[in-house]
């Protein structure tokens, strides 16, 4: 059956390589000890783009022929891309799932059941149709039992026009949560929400979701097949190569910046312990931070030490910076009042001020990182 053999060439190797990466920064956001929600979802992404990569790579390498049941495995994983986006953005910009959100799946549910047809083709028509479409000079086999793949005649709009409405309804949707952050640009808004490396990697994910929309298309209608999916090939290889590149410059393999910031300090361990012992005492006992107005410059004087001493005190034993140990005081005092039931006629604005913010939203954000639900859930799930 098989005339062909399969090898590997230049490009063949490096979608390999991106394979074998997109494998690892799966397995990476999976097994992560402080995985979030958010990183899951930048997994199941990342997995699913990889699951593709690794169908483009069997059909350019010819091991498919060794793999024949393996036929257009991925193809409604198309469906996936989306609402994997969407979810990650959701959960990066801190908004709460629920179930409803399952609906999202059901294109690829759908398309899913519609390819099981196809995939239970004899593998004589599988081999027809791979060598026809990569291999056209090779010679055909006979088919005893032809299975028509597209009984409905509906493939060719799903694959176009439809993957393509699809991602692009994704993208304005993720785009209309990000606008806050997108505005955040042009402003000093929200920056206390996010460091400048957040608003950059978002801003570049967006950017490369858009490319991938837009390559999608040129690569359908002004490619054939083959061509297309070398564009898209090489456009998931990248975006792995990137998302790569991006855990490795976070990672402590490089360096602490956090300490090599201090490594200049003559603090003594023995100082730092008993300052923060020092700083624990006072936020918990006097509780300065239900002041809205307390600022750094005010707690460095209360612990008789200068700003820049507070600063690695709190970067190094915290693990957090100034505005980072406010909210987890202001937010953690937020939570014993909620838990109290002499507090239950206080609304959530209310308690926001006792605690020391000057929103409603900016308590909603800490609360939600903090502790996983916003004030109102976390109050609802104690009645």
């Amino acid at each position: 059956m098989i005339e062909l053999s399969p090898e590997l060439d230049l490009y063949t190797f490096l979608l390999l390589i991106g394979v074998v990466q997109g494998i690892f920064i799966t397995y990476f956001f999976f097994i992560n000890k402080n995985r979030s929600i958010t990183n899951v979802n930048l997994g199941c992404l990342t997995l699913v783009l990889t699951l593709s990569l690794i169908e483009i790579f069997l059909n350019y390498s010819g091991y498919l022929l060794k793999l024949l049941p393996l036929h257009n495995f991925s193809e409604p994983l198309q469906f996936l891309i989306g609402p994997l986006f969407y979810f990650y953005i959701r959960s990066y910009c801190r908004k709460e799932m629920n179930l409803y959100q399952w609906l999202h799946l059901i294109p690829f549910l759908f398309y899913m059941g519609y390819m099981v047809i196809e995939y239970n083709m004899p593998e004589s028509q599988k081999y027809n149709s791979y060598v026809d479409v990569f291999h056209p000079s090779a010679k055909l086999i006979p088919i005893e039992n032809y299975y028509d793949p597209d009984p409905w005649s509906i493939k060719s709009f799903i694959t176009t026009k439809g993957i393509l409405i699809h991602l692009f309804v994704y993208l304005i949707l993720s785009v209309f949560l990000l606008k806050d952050e997108i505005r955040s640009r042009f402003s000093n808004a929200f920056r206390k929400n996010r460091t400048k490396e957040q608003s950059r990697w978002i801003s570049q994910f967006l950017l490369i979701a858009l490319t991938g929309i837009l390559l999608l298309p040129v690569s359908k209608y002004f490619f054939e097949v083959v061509e297309g999916e070398t564009i898209m090939g090489i456009y998931i290889t990248f975006f792995i190569y990137l998302l790569g590149y991006s855990i490795i410059r976070r990672s402590a393999f490089f360096g602490d910046k956090k300490n090599e910031k201090y490594h200049t300090s003559t603090l003594s361990p023995e100082w730092m312990n008993a300052k923060l012992k020092q700083l624990n005492s006072l936020m918990e006992d006097k509780k300065p931070f239900l002041d809205n107005s307390f600022s750094r410059s005010d707690l460095a004087r209360q612990l008789a030490i200068s700003g820049h001493q507070l600063s690695q005190l709190i970067n190094e034993k915290t693990e957090t910076n100034f505005f980072g140990l406010l909210n987890k005081y202001r937010t953690t005092e937020a939570k014993h009042i909620l838990d109290d039931p002499q507090f239950d006629h206080l609304n959530i604005e209310q308690i926001a001020y006792d605690v020391g913010y000057n929103s409603k939203s900016a308590f909603y954000t800490a609360f939600k990182k903090e502790f996983g639900l916003t004030p109102h859930a976390y109050r609802k799930s104690k009645s």
